[in-house]
């Protein structure tokens, strides 16, 4: 009896030793996957955090068009309607922005309910044709002839607000690159008043972008000197012209865009590229051997380069430049 007992339990107690021994390997075992899978999942998550920091993102080439004047007193909307085909043209080219450089409809009728529905028009046709591509409007003379009060209808058809609680003129950034529009045709005509200039001022100060872009209605240099002698561009504002001309040269902008004088043209004074946007309705241009014909602009960016076409209406190339 007390070897058959004895054997019984030695049989008992090698089980219950090798339960106890699977049970502690096992605990084991299984603390060491959970702290590795706790490990790996917060390295996982600190890696998550610490990529947009130290993995720098390549910016999005992309690019604009720009389209210069198309007011036209004898039509009945107040526009050519030869300016169609560049607004076609322009969006096959499927730009990320568009930019108008002003004077896209007379508003100088003595009806200011003409005025508004010209303006409301306008705001249908844009529309039709772009959206949902942003677009972008410089105001110039022609817009704005009737005054505070088509000033007002524009802001509350364009920004949903009256004037008051808004500007003609403020700032974007889009990608890498900063975008300034100015209003330098009203208030003030071919000129542009002291506050405005300080805010540009601050603007520019504050601005990171790799690029700064600058549109405004009236060329703030001379392209053609018929144009300084009638005083058609910011030639007989000259103190006001030259604050604004030596802020862009401070702040080293890349490209300045304007309208006003209905064609295309580049050139480069103290380092900084101005652009004339085109010739939209292909009126006959205001100065001999200059281009005419519709055409307009489109430009490509590309991390820090830049690089301008202007382009007929049907597409076909006129001239590249490289602008940065």
């Amino acid at each position: 009896m007390k070897k058959s007992f004895s054997k019984l339990n030695l049989k008992t107690l090698l089980a219950i030793f090798a339960s106890t021994i699977s049970i502690i390997t096992t605990s084991i075992l299984a603390g060491a996957f959970f702290d590795a899978s706790e490990n790996q999942s917060f390295t996982k998550t600190l890696s998550q955090q610490e990529t947009p920091d130290t993995v720098p993102q390549k910016p999005k080439l992309f690019s604009f068009v720009a389209i210069g004047d198309s007011e036209k007193y004898k039509g009945p909307d107040g526009y050519d309607t030869d300016v169609l085909s560049v607004f076609a043209k322009a969006r096959e080219l499927h730009p990320d922005l568009i930019f108008l450089t002003g004077d896209i409809i007379t508003a100088s009728t003595e009806s200011l309910q003409e005025n508004f529905r010209r303006i409301r028009n306008i705001k249908n046709v844009l529309n039709s044709y772009f959206l949902p591509i942003p677009y972008y409007i410089t105001f110039g003379y022609h817009d704005l002839e009737c005054g505070l009060s088509c000033a007002n209808q524009w802001s509350q058809s364009f920004f949903g607000k009256p004037l008051s609680e808004t500007k003609l003129y403020h700032s974007f950034d889009y990608e890498n690159t900063h975008f300034v529009i100015l209003s330098n045709d009203y208030p003030l005509r071919k000129n542009i008043e002291k506050e405005q200039l300080n805010w540009l001022e601050k603007d520019l100060s504050e601005n990171t972008k790799q690029n700064t872009i600058i549109f405004m209605h009236v060329p703030p240099v001379t392209f053609f000197k018929a144009s300084a002698n009638d005083c058609h561009d910011m030639s007989c504002s000259e103190p006001t012209r030259t604050q604004l001309v030596s802020i862009l040269e401070k702040h080293s902008v890349d490209l300045v865009i304007s309208g006003h004088e209905h064609l295309f043209d580049h050139k480069i004074v103290n380092g900084i590229n101005y652009v004339l946007s085109g010739n939209a309705t292909g009126s006959k241009p205001r100065y001999k051997n200059t281009l005419s014909g519709e055409n307009f602009i489109q430009i490509i960016v590309s991390g820090q380069s830049i690089t301008l076409r202007a382009l007929k209406n049907n597409g076909d190339l006129i001239r590249s430049i490289k602008i940065k």
